[in-house]
């Protein structure tokens, strides 16, 4: 067969080299025009369809959030790992276990893609990893691996590529909603209240999306609430109307009655919490509202925390006033303190020790170590409420009278006289018990506390039978032999031996007597 003119085999070689062109050109074009593509745009295509276009998981598709999830923290090694080999098995993810299986996209995805996607991810939906990421530093995660088969687990992919401890360090786990229907002005006893409804808040947050009814209604959430670190926290809730949360069954911060959120309402709370998971509970109903909502925060030194799906929307109006010693000088504080009666007066001391002294009991009442108090709430538009103390290792010394007398039915006469401060502005408080004139001043020592009596029998009163001075009467103390022991490892030292209950009785005279007592705690 004769060749065409066009068909000699220069001519066939120069059209396969065009067409050879043609298609390079046409690949490197559709690569080009993929690099370009938004990691937005890519994350729709290839991801959305198991995390949805939010990040928080498809409809219907239990398949763990991407929105605010530690697991994109950090390093990007930890994400492009999962990706591009896979994930099987249990992982958690802010506080909800999931059990499913990621199949490996390496092959899917070319270095330029995977960079965009995660770029756009770790900073979405409240992800704040602001940094690009490479194509390149893909490459080097895809030749470190390249010998890998196997997907990973949660457990060797964290071992590799470690969370970081600064994620989110206070996190609500396990977290049931329990709804109730009634018309409320206080808190009720829920728990004698019929159940309308238990639903698991998937997010772990507080929402009340579960509410069939926008008024007369109560929720009551339960769970876990875990922290990284022990810290000292601020607890702010706001709510309309009612709201109060307990950690361990200890009632931490209130709102209280019906009214709109907003500054006037938002409460705030000062506290310590340890290491570790702890109990939780945050009761919540609205009366009457036409915009029902809750809001719970916590301010830590590791930054602030959103614990509830809304958030606080109103500016912080009760700034901190930590008070503290000035030098050697001591420090009062004359307003509610949690744990106290309304009438106590706080004294912060040097050395780190404090206490609460209740002129209705005439004695010290509470005593605490570390930080005085924060008299942000008191001091700024006279907030109400009770401010707890700022400090660690708080101890309640008493549940009544700091005297008692042999007969239990006598009326004890207690009459409070004021105070006067030394040089160290340390008050020296002045009362009568049973006419018997009393001079007490508590002030700083090497251990802890020294607690100073001074007792005097004015001319013409009668000495009072079976009077005692009580130490402490907490439901944990412990006495032995001139010591009593209370939490925190708190000791009370007497100059000679208590009574089982932990009483000194007591033997005024015209001549003035002196008792000095010793508190202190120990090193654990």
């Amino acid at each position: 067969m004769t060749n065409l003119p066009f068909m000699t085999s220069n001519t066939s070689h120069m059209i396969f080299r065009r067409f050879s062109l043609l298609t390079v050109g046409l690949f490197l074009s559709t690569a080009a025009l993929q690099a370009q593509q938004s990691g937005k745009e890519l994350y729709g295509l290839y991801c959305a369809a198991c995390h949805g276009t939010d990040g928080v998981g498809a409809e219907g598709n239990p398949n763990p959030p991407l929105a605010k999830s530690e697991w994109l923290q950090g390093t990007p090694k930890r994400a492009a790992a999962a990706v591009l080999k896979g994930l099987v098995g249990p992982i958690e993810v802010r506080g909800k276990m999931y059990n499913l299986a990621m199949p490996p996209q390496g092959a899917v995805l070319n270095d330029q893609q995977l960079a965009s996607i995660l770029t756009y991810v770790r900073k979405s939906w409240g992800n704040r990893q602001k940094k690009a990421i490479t194509s390149d530093e893909i490459a080097a995660v895809r030749a470190e691996l390249a010998d890998r088969k196997a997907p990973w687990t949660a457990q060797e992919l964290t071992k590799k590529y470690p969370i970081p401890r600064n994620r989110k360090y206070v996190r609500l786990n396990h977290l049931i909603a329990t709804v109730y229907h009634g018309e409320w002005e206080t808190f009720p006893d829920f728990s004698q209240l019929e159940i309308v409804s238990t639903e698991e808040e998937k997010r772990n947050l507080i929402d009340l999306a579960h509410a069939d009814r926008t008024q007369g209604v109560g929720i009551v959430w339960t769970g876990k609430i875990h922290t990284d670190v022990e810290s000292d926290f601020n607890a702010v809730l706001d709510a309309s109307d009612g709201a109060r949360m307990f950690i361990n069954g200890e009632e931490i911060v209130t709102v209280e009655g019906v009214g709109k959120m907003g500054p006037e309402r938002a409460r705030r709370r000062r506290f310590r919490m340890s290491k570790g998971e702890h109990d939780f509970r945050l009761e919540y109903f609205n009366r009457n509202s036409e915009t029902p909502g809750i809001v719970l925060e916590f301010k830590g030194k590791r930054g602030q925390v959103y614990l509830s799906e809304s958030r606080l929307k109103v500016k912080d109006t009760n700034p901190p006033i930590l008070l503290k010693p000035k030098g050697d000088n001591a420090v009062i504080y004359r307003n509610f303190i949690k744990g106290a009666r309304p009438r106590s007066i706080g004294v912060g001391y040097a050395k780190g020790v404090n206490q609460s002294f209740s002129i209705e009991k005439l004695s010290p009442e509470l005593v605490w170590t570390g930080k005085f108090i924060d008299a942000g709430r008191h001091w700024t538009n006279r907030g109400q409420g009770f401010e707890p103390p700022a400090g660690d290792k708080v101890v309640t010394l008493l549940k009544g009278p700091g005297y008692a007398l042999s007969d239990p039915d006598k009326q004890l006469d207690l009459q409070y006289g004021g105070y006067t401060l030394d040089e160290k502005m340390q008050p020296h408080f002045f009362y009568t018990v049973e006419g018997v004139k009393v001079t007490d001043f508590l002030h700083p020592s090497d251990s802890g506390l020294t607690r100073t009596l001074t007792y005097h029998l004015p001319e013409g009163v009668e000495a009072p039978k079976g009077l005692r001075l009580i130490t402490a009467s907490a439901d944990n103390l412990s006495v032995s032999g001139s010591q009593v022991t209370l939490d925190h490892g708190l000791t009370i030292q007497s100059p000679s031996p208590l009574s089982p209950d932990g009483s000194i009785p007591l033997t005024p005279s015209a001549e003035p007597t002196t008792l000095t007592l010793n508190y202190s705690w120990s090193a654990k």
